[in-house]
């Protein structure tokens, strides 16, 4: 396992399409911190508005997880080359879907303190947590009554995180309780990435997952749930280091 804890330089250049996915609730701008790190290291760097969320006017209501990962699976299209696919949180759920839909063009999966499942499973099994709970018509979730249940640590600080809030959109419930289908083993390279400081996904989780799944590489970074904001450098040297791997 390798620790990221202080900043590195990398003196190679890259030369990898990095499409980056967003968790639940948010959007493209929350990785607004990475991308350009990710970007002056030599890579191209795509982040994606998930239906529902951001810019993307799309009616949630209407959405679930495999239409998720068809916008992805559309974007990856577009590119011509084979891409690397980061998902944070849910977006690992969409990134394991969108490898299925798109397996000869995806390169590498990397779940960044995200969910990954194996098929038949969903992210309320492993977590164990009632979403339909926090939904007031059984339908979507909001931000607010999401994280009234479960305040985020939010180590990136108050003016980060209140900005990354202003983009934030209702999530369809079915992102954590619809199970995960895949018509057979995947066979892309997949690397992990740990928050040790994780409130949604922690160590014992996370550390389940990758028992169930073979990883490449496990990375490590000392902070929360979200890197994307609390050490954006760190995790863009991570997957910039994943992207120079043969």
């Amino acid at each position: 396992m390798k620790m990221y804890e202080d900043q590195t330089i990398y003196r190679l250049r890259g030369k990898e399409t990095f499409i980056l996915v967003h968790d639940a609730f948010h959007s493209a701008s929350s990785w607004n911190r990475v991308s350009p790190i990710l970007s002056r290291l030599g890579n191209k760097v795509l982040s994606v508005d998930l239906p529902g969320h951001g810019d993307d006017m799309s009616s949630i209501r209407e959405q679930s997880i495999y239409t998720f990962a068809e916008k992805v699976s559309k974007l990856i299209d577009i590119e011509a080359d084979k891409v690397i696919l980061v998902g944070h949180g849910i977006g690992g759920s969409v990134i394991t879907l969108a490898a299925q839909m798109r397996a000869d063009r995806v390169k590498k999966l990397v779940y960044a303190a995200a969910w990954m499942l194996e098929d038949g499973q969903s992210v309320s099994d492993l977590s164990g947590v009632d979403y339909a709970s926090l939904s007031k018509d059984n339908t979507v979730v909001t931000p607010n009554d999401y994280y009234e249940k479960y305040p985020p640590l939010s180590l990136c600080g108050e003016r980060d995180w209140l900005f990354m809030m202003r983009f934030a959109k209702p999530e369809i419930l079915s992102v954590w309780n619809e199970k995960l289908l895949l018509k057979e083993q995947l066979k892309t390279p997949r690397y992990f990435v740990i928050c040790n400081r994780d409130e949604v996904i922690s160590e014992d989780l996370s550390e389940k997952m990758i028992n169930k799944n073979e990883c490449q590489e496990i990375y490590e970074i000392n902070t929360d749930h979200y890197p994307n904001l609390s050490m954006p450098e760190e995790l863009a040297f991570v997957l910039h280091d994943i992207g120079l791997m043969s």
